[in-house]
């Protein structure tokens, strides 16, 4: 007999070495041993590998979710390529369709929450350019997280005080108001 570690409830079990299956905590079978390559439970669903088929993905109760396919796998290194390169927009959309592959669904979630920090982020850049100070802070406040954002917003909030400062010493109280 062979067994893995529980995981989501569920651990992988073989009585020949052969085929798995997954039991749960009291031992009972959930899913027969029916698998010639089996990884653990994650997110309520599996990757198993019957005998001279394509791997496929199995819920809790051992249904079949879906099989992956070529396309599921190119899908994934598509947006793994993409998320390398901060497209997180289209990375997302990609991810979608590939939900239960791998890590996929935690890959979504980031590509979803780094999107609207590196919209933020670079809209700070934006008014950094106008010289828009204080709405390039608000933007790099939003962006908390992403890159550098919170080192550029502190050093750029210092920045605009010591400007403000050095008006002010300079008895420039119009300009020190303004800035």
């Amino acid at each position: 007999r062979q067994a893995m570690d529980f995981s989501d409830g569920l651990a992988a079990v073989s009585s020949d070495g052969r085929l798995w299956g997954f039991v749960d905590p009291t031992g009972a079978v959930v899913v027969p041993q029916a698998y010639e390559q089996v990884q653990p439970y994650s997110g309520s669903v599996a990757h198993v590998k019957q005998p001279g088929m394509h791997w496929q993905v199995i819920d809790s109760t051992g249904q079949l979710v879906y099989f992956v396919t070529d396309q599921i796998c190119a899908d994934y290194d598509a947006a793994m390529v993409l998320l390398a390169q901060e497209d997180y927009e289209g990375a997302a959309e990609l991810l979608a369709g590939t939900i239960g592959y791998r890590d996929s669904y935690t890959q979504l979630l980031e590509a979803r929450r780094l999107a609207p920090l590196k919209d933020a982020y670079n809209a700070s850049v934006t008014y950094l350019v106008r010289g828009q100070y204080r709405e390039a802070i608000a933007s790099l406040r939003q962006a908390s997280g992403y890159k550098d954002a919170d080192a550029k917003r502190a050093t750029l909030e210092e920045n605009v005080y010591q400007k403000g400062v050095s008006l002010m010493a300079a008895e420039d109280y119009t300009g020190a108001a303004e800035w």
